[in-house]
């Protein structure tokens, strides 16, 4: 499922409270682009964090 790619949605759980912080789509890998964000913000974030994601398919 990592490999593939679509869009996706970031929460945060601190405490008893789930936050929305991001949503974003990708063409790339969910992996690399969640690795991205990582190294760019997301490993400063406090809390836990979840992530969803949805692969979108389009019928040829």
């Amino acid at each position: 499922m990592s490999q593939n790619n679509g869009i996706y949605a970031i929460y945060r759980i601190y405490g008893s409270k789930e936050t929305f912080i991001y949503i974003g789509k990708t063409t790339r890998s969910f992996l690399q682009r969640i690795n991205e964000h990582y190294n760019d913000w997301l490993f400063a974030v406090r809390g836990q964090i979840r992530i969803r994601i949805e692969i979108l398919t389009f019928p040829i």
